[in-house]
């Protein structure tokens, strides 16, 4: 942490009108060093890239602090000195929603020319040549194909490796910012995508700045690490001093909080023979017809399997995990539990919900879905949002409009209450609840026509470290007051293991290892569940 440093940020303090929400913070980036900035949702770490870049909302000041990169201070050069010579060229970024990096109808490979256009001096004869280069670097197979493409048909991991290729690989910057570049992927693409642009950044000798929450993923990648807190930086150093032997209190309280495989937060059941089921699956097949054009015609010309033979029971008040990669065949599995795939999608087998009457079955589940953000309509107010299932199941005992109105008040207080969150959020609109707000409301809404079994489909992927573990510790609670059966989808196997009785690993659509988490992830027999478990960043025990 020399002298010499390629950037020095010194006092940075920024702010929204009278409230500061960056003060003091000060770090060295060296030439070719990863550093870590971790810290919970708010606490000011894209706001500091932003200030880096440029790039801050319009009602954001810089108060006070310096930004020199080798000798120029960003802060005080023009917006066109800026743009010309140092953002995107020599400074560049990659963000959390890959796909929405690209312009939606412009082809992939396009807007990587385009990128090497503004930056580089290559002839417009050999731009295509170059860009298909960059994608098969970046390890996109049929890159020749995916150049044609738009963002939205490539997967996660490949848009979010045709971001690297175009922010990193075209330009070649000095220093590269990743913000939550990962947060949304399964482990082992997480893993796929980290290593890729690590040993790129390495290669070429930029300076890498990951942003995350995740103290695993700094413990694994970073050489030192800044972990900031309400905007100022708690602990500064290098990484594997800060997490083997915090200073601070902040961030011993984090690293105790963290999900990890190695301790559970309940205690575990595995049920016993002959004990009731709320929901058996027998040979349950999810399939989507492939059609192929010919001329002004098409005919079906395969399936695509998402969900290949899965059977298992799910017992009453048992919490089952189920893990594995993008596109293993886990939401479509849910999705056919609850009845809501695509017009398209061809279910066969068994889905028994052995305590309830066929007539009322939708009643006895309740679903949360992964993007809980999108699944709260902007337009409505908590209120009417978390009621709507006793509306479509008209599940009222007064008849009159004045005594259903009080009903559903007095419902939604209680599903409010039980779910940890102040009543007077019934009259907000979603879009003033922060993400672990949302998913409380969503987990209410779930929770409204009392189901027997809940799904919830990656309840914890966009959370912070300590907001995951109050969601999972209420998931708990609500599984032992309301005696809920729960199925939890997840690709964070540490927060699978602190919680289920038992996991089942799905990779193509079929279930490949099932069994207690301690078994599953502590001696895992299928490669494939070898892999996953190989992925999981851990970040150290503090030595107390």
């Amino acid at each position: 942490m020399g002298k010499d440093a390629l950037l020095k940020v010194r006092g940075l303090t920024v702010a929204f009108g009278e409230k500061t929400v960056l003060k003091d913070v000060s770090f060295n980036l060296e030439r070719g060093e990863i550093l870590g900035l971790v810290g919970e949702s708010g606490s000011g770490k894209s706001m500091t890239a932003s200030a880096i870049c440029r790039l801050l909302p319009e009602k954001a000041r810089v108060r006070a602090g310096l930004v020199i990169f080798e000798d120029t201070n960003l802060l005080y050069i023009s917006e066109k000195d800026m743009r010309n010579n140092y953002r995107g060229k020599r400074i560049s970024m990659v963000f959390q929603d890959a796909v929405g990096t690209f312009n939606p109808v412009v082809p992939v490979g396009k807007q990587i020319e385009e990128m090497l256009t503004l930056h580089s001096s290559i002839p417009r004869k050999r731009l295509r040549e170059e860009a298909e280069k960059l994608l098969e670097q970046a390890y996109i197979s049929d890159y020749s194909e995916k150049y044609k493409s738009i963002a939205a048909f490539l997967s996660g991991g490949q848009a979010q490796r045709a971001s690297i290729a175009m922010m990193a690989l075209a330009t070649k910057p000095d220093i590269l910012i990743a913000d939550e570049a990962t947060t949304a992927l399964d482990a082992t693409v997480q893993a796929q995508v980290l290593d890729f642009m690590v040993a790129k950044v390495r290669e070429n000798n930029i300076s890498l700045i990951l942003i995350t929450h995740d103290f695993g993923l700094v413990s694994r990648y970073a050489d030192n690490v800044v972990v900031l807190k309400d905007g100022e930086v708690a602990e500064y150093g290098n990484a594997k001093d800060v997490f083997s032997r915090p200073k601070s209190e902040f961030v011993r309280n984090v690293l105790r909080d963290l999900p990890r495989m190695d301790r559970p937060l309940r205690e575990k059941r595995i049920p016993e023979a002959g004990t009731s089921n709320a929901l058996v699956l027998e040979n349950v097949r999810v399939d989507y017809p492939v059609y192929k054009r010919k001329g002004l015609f098409q005919r079906r010309s395969g399936s695509l399997k998402a969900v290949d033979g899965v059977s298992f029971s799910v017992g009453r008040r048992e919490i089952f995990g189920i893990v594995g990669e993008s596109g293993s065949g886990k939401t479509t599995l849910m999705r056919a539990i609850l009845d809501v795939l695509p017009p398209n999608a061809e279910l066969s087998g068994n889905i028994n919900i052995p305590l309830a009457d066929d007539s009322i079955a939708r009643r006895f589940l309740g679903g949360v879905p992964q993007a809980s953000r999108q699944s709260l309509t902007p337009r409505m107010r908590i209120r009417d949002l978390i009621a709507e299932g006793l509306d479509i199941q008209n599940l009222y005992e007064s008849t009159s409009a004045k005594g259903r109105d009080r009903e559903k008040t007095e419902r939604v207080a209680e599903l409010l209450l039980s779910v940890g969150s102040p009543l007077e959020r019934m009259w907000d609109y979603p879009a003033r609840l922060s993400g672990g707000e949302q998913q409380r409301i969503a987990i209410a809404r779930a929770l409204a026509t009392n189901p027997q079994l809940l799904i919830l489909d990656e309840p914890t992927a966009s959370l912070d470290a300590s907001r995951k573990n109050i969601i999972m510790e209420l998931l708990v609670r609500l599984h032992d007051e309301m005696g809920l059966a729960l199925i939890i989808i997840s690709h964070e196997l540490s927060t699978i293991a602190s919680v289920c009785d038992r996991v089942a690993v799905m990779k193509e659509g079929k279930v490949v290892e099932m069994g207690p988490p301690e078994l599953v992830f502590g001696n895992p027999e299928h490669p494939y569940t070898k892999k996953l478990v190989s992925s999981v960043p851990i970040p150290p025990k503090p030595v107390v």
